[in-house]
């Protein structure tokens, strides 16, 4: 073996330790930004495509809905960032709204 070869060998050590650990701190966001719209689907009823507004939903509706967050959203979070993000805005802009008149 030359010295090539050691270089590539350790290259794919290392390439593959920052992998896994992006894939774990991806998870792990994900789980804590699952866990924060579950929790506020628990408090308020709202969920992430409500946008701000609480809709009447079926009891079978709800479990779905929570089973499938817990199972999806911590690895497509980042497709609905801007929902999760704005989730306690949307809620109160909904409650001024409707105080407005």
């Amino acid at each position: 073996m030359d010295y090539i070869d050691i270089f590539w060998v350790y290259l794919q050590v290392i390439s593959a330790i920052v992998a896994k650990g992006v894939m774990i701190s991806y998870l792990f966001v994900g789980t804590i930004a699952t866990l924060y719209a579950v929790g506020f689907f628990f408090v308020t009823g709202i969920t992430i495509f409500d946008e701000g507004k609480k809709r009447d939903m079926p009891f079978r509706f709800k479990i779905s809905y929570v089973l499938v967050m817990l199972a999806l959203l911590p690895y497509f979070y980042m497709a609905f960032a801007k929902e999760i993000i704005n989730l306690r805005l949307n809620r109160k802009l909904s409650a001024l709204s409707l105080a407005m008149g």
